[in-house]
Protein backbone atom coordinates (compact mmCIF):
# COMPACT_ATOMS: atom_id res chain seq x y z
CA UNK A 1 0.00 0.00 0.00
CA UNK A 2 3.17 2.62 0.15
CA UNK A 3 4.26 2.03 -2.97
CA UNK A 4 1.21 3.20 -4.14
CA UNK A 5 1.12 6.59 -1.96
CA UNK A 6 4.89 7.34 -3.49
CA UNK A 7 3.77 6.25 -7.39
CA UNK A 8 1.13 8.31 -6.54
CA UNK A 9 2.59 11.49 -5.20
CA UNK A 10 5.41 10.99 -7.83
CA UNK A 11 2.52 10.86 -10.58
CA UNK A 12 1.17 14.09 -9.08
CA UNK A 13 4.90 16.24 -8.97
CA UNK A 14 5.78 15.46 -12.56
CA UNK A 15 2.25 16.61 -13.61
CA UNK A 16 2.59 19.72 -11.77
CA UNK A 17 6.10 20.25 -12.96
CA UNK A 18 5.02 20.12 -16.65
CA UNK A 19 1.79 22.80 -16.00
CA UNK A 20 4.82 25.01 -15.15
CA UNK A 21 6.68 24.67 -18.15
CA UNK A 22 3.73 24.54 -20.12
CA UNK A 23 2.25 27.94 -19.09
CA UNK A 24 6.09 29.71 -19.02
CA UNK A 25 6.58 28.33 -22.49
CA UNK A 26 2.75 30.00 -23.74
CA UNK A 27 3.76 33.03 -22.09
CA UNK A 28 6.56 32.87 -24.08
CA UNK A 29 4.99 32.09 -27.53
CA UNK A 30 2.20 34.84 -26.36
CA UNK A 31 4.56 37.36 -26.34
CA UNK A 32 6.56 36.01 -29.50
CA UNK A 33 3.27 36.01 -31.19
CA UNK A 34 2.32 39.55 -30.19
CA UNK A 35 5.79 40.61 -31.48
CA UNK A 36 7.29 41.17 -28.47
CA UNK A 37 11.00 39.61 -29.79
CA UNK A 38 12.70 41.21 -27.53
CA UNK A 39 10.59 39.77 -24.53
CA UNK A 40 10.50 37.03 -26.26
CA UNK A 41 14.00 36.01 -26.43
CA UNK A 42 14.31 36.87 -22.81
CA UNK A 43 11.87 34.57 -21.61
CA UNK A 44 13.24 31.64 -23.91
CA UNK A 45 16.81 31.82 -22.73
CA UNK A 46 14.87 31.98 -19.36
CA UNK A 47 13.51 28.66 -20.11
CA UNK A 48 16.61 27.22 -21.69
CA UNK A 49 18.43 28.61 -18.51
CA UNK A 50 15.91 26.71 -16.13
CA UNK A 51 16.65 22.94 -18.03
CA UNK A 52 13.56 23.40 -20.25
CA UNK A 53 14.36 22.34 -23.92
CA UNK A 54 11.96 21.72 -27.08
CA UNK A 55 11.92 22.29 -30.71
CA UNK A 56 9.93 24.84 -30.59
CA UNK A 57 11.41 27.25 -28.20
CA UNK A 58 14.74 26.94 -30.37
CA UNK A 59 13.14 27.95 -33.50
CA UNK A 60 11.03 30.67 -32.21
CA UNK A 61 14.55 32.08 -30.26
CA UNK A 62 16.32 31.50 -33.37
CA UNK A 63 13.60 33.30 -35.35
CA UNK A 64 13.26 35.88 -32.62
CA UNK A 65 16.79 36.90 -32.74
CA UNK A 66 17.05 37.03 -36.95
CA UNK A 67 13.97 39.44 -36.64
CA UNK A 68 15.60 41.37 -33.93
CA UNK A 69 19.20 41.55 -36.24
CA UNK A 70 20.92 39.83 -33.03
Amino acid sequence: MRHLYYITLFSFLIAISAQGQDKKEQQAAKKYDDYAYIDAIESYESLLAKGYSSEEIYKRLGNANYLTAN
